[in-house]
């Protein structure tokens, strides 16, 4: 079986966890390519083993695009016709002609895919539209895994539910997830929706020199992340007479709204936004904390984390966290055997659980214990990319 992944661009700095699935099927001898709709832009802090590098693909460009669809019309009419009508119909359905754009990346692959391979793709829109399109075109079997904001706010309920009728299985990363989606879906496709979750390789070579009363997290600066209440709880610890400094790793569009508030707050060198960082901007951020804090929210418009990467990221190196129970984040984050659990947009109990932490050696010993069997038995990568190979070949 020969398998072929369709994503939007690939690597991302954001989306390690696509890069791990991919290096470990690599490393497993599967015959793989990675197929790029949007061609990833050099990025000397994304770093892939020539290994991987080797297996990744850009889709050609317009002209080609266009020449493809037009020869497929010629070529496989009916099978066209199906894969076009399909896009079509929820271009109109959803009044989105975005939709339509999968029509050409699709008749562009199906030359390129073999009949009988297995295609998956990562994120449940545009990605999944043109692995699904492309399986109606060129009769491959096709699966897909979601994620977050691709799941919860982009894909409409009745879309998904049409892509996982279609799909052979959609992957999910936390039960919470399948929780969400299956009742989305017809009964008869409920068993479709299935949890593999995210796989973190052997912990990185990460030097640990923890500095006094540093918090540090790694997140796109986005209003889901709610970093706002990290300020503040920031702001609470100074005022208790806490030596406290936080370091935000990331970059998004919050910026400017967290240089304000920090600002309004008299926050000065207490806080740091480090930007985006590579692996070694985090590894080192992750090696000088000694708490890791996260506060994710709810949005309104139910856009929310499913379970964040660099959570599992610091609970594997021991680093004792603080989060929210929003989505997923339960299920990795047990309140007071791996991590500490606080209600989203409470500043003062951050501020309570960080104090906490900060003065009680032993608790952060006791939490990076837990937090580790917890990432063993959950959430290893070898394991969970052989349950997803199972799947693919099932």
């Amino acid at each position: 079986m020969t398998v072929h992944y369709v994503v939007r661009t690939f690597p991302r700095l954001s989306e390690t966890f696509v890069q791990r699935e991919v290096a470990e099927l690599v490393r497993r001898g599967v015959p793989l390519t990675v197929w790029n709709l949007i061609p990833a832009e050099a990025d000397e802090e994304v770093v892939l083993t020539p290994e991987v590098r080797a297996v990744v693909r850009d889709v050609p460009g317009l002209r080609t695009l266009v020449g493809a669809a037009v020869r497929e019309a010629f070529a496989r009419p009916v099978r066209f016709a199906r894969a076009a009508g399909w896009c079509a119909a929820w271009a109109v359905r959803e009044r989105d002609p975005r939709h339509l754009a999968a029509v050409p990346y699709a008749a562009c692959l199906a030359r390129r895919v073999p009949a009988g391979a297995h295609v998956h793709a990562h994120f449940a829109n545009t990605p999944t539209t043109v692995a699904l399109a492309l399986g109606i075109l060129g009769g491959q079997q096709v699966s897909f895994t979601g994620h977050a904001r691709d799941l919860f706010a982009v894909t409409s309920p009745a879309f998904l539910a049409d892509k996982v009728a279609r799909g052979t299985f959609l992957a999910v990363g936390t039960e919470y997830s399948v929780s969400r989606i299956r009742p989305m879906v017809a009964p008869a496709d409920a068993g479709k929706v299935v949890v593999v979750r995210n796989g973190l390789a052997a912990a990185p070579d990460v030097e640990r020199a923890p500095e006094d009363g540093l918090v540090v997290t790694v997140a796109r600066l986005v209003p889901k992340k709610g970093l706002p209440t990290l300020l503040r709880a920031l702001a609470l610890l100074r005022e208790r007479g806490v030596g406290a400094r936080v370091e935000i790793v990331g970059g998004g569009p919050q910026e400017d709204e967290l240089r304000a508030l920090a600002a309004e707050l008299g926050l000065g060198d207490a806080l740091r936004l480090a930007g985006p960082q590579g692996r070694d901007g985090v590894d080192d951020a992750l090696g000088r904390a000694q708490v890791f804090a996260l506060p994710c929210r709810r949005e309104d418009d139910g856009d929310e984390d499913n379970l964040p990467v660099a959570i599992l990221e610091a609970m594997q190196l021991g680093i004792p966290v603080v989060t929210t129970p929003i989505a997923g984040i339960p299920e990795a984050v047990i309140d007071g055997r791996s991590g500490l659990v606080v209600a989203q947009d409470d500043a003062a109990a951050l501020a309570d659980a960080i104090e906490r932490l900060l003065g009680d050696a032993a608790l952060r010993e006791q939490l990076a214990a837990g937090a580790r069997e917890v990432i063993a038995e959950r959430f290893d990568v070898e394991r969970n990319v052989g349950g997803l190979l199972a799947r693919m070949r099932d």
